[in-house]
């Protein structure tokens, strides 16, 4: 791996089977007031399975994904009821 990459913390790196782990728990319990939003950098593979969490979660609404300067999904934008 590059050495920037080699630097992050591990923690940063994975996140358990699904790769959503870490946004699961920021999504179970969100500081935002209703009418807020998330805003969360995902990996370009990720958008269908926060927008799952959001499904799941009485409080939250998936509104878009938001794309990077190459075209992938890199961005979710997440209302709060």
């Amino acid at each position: 791996m590059p050495g920037e990459v080699r630097a992050q913390p591990r923690s940063s790196l994975l996140s358990e089977e699904s790769g959503l782990d870490h946004i699961a728990r920021l999504l179970k319990a969100p500081t935002v007031k209703p009418g807020g939003r998330v805003i969360l950098e995902i990996g370009f593979d990720q958008a269908d399975g926060v927008r799952t969490l959001c499904d799941a979660a009485p409080n939250l609404r998936y509104e878009r994904t938001l794309k990077d300067a190459a075209g992938l999904d890199r961005v979710a934008v997440i209302a709060a009821c």
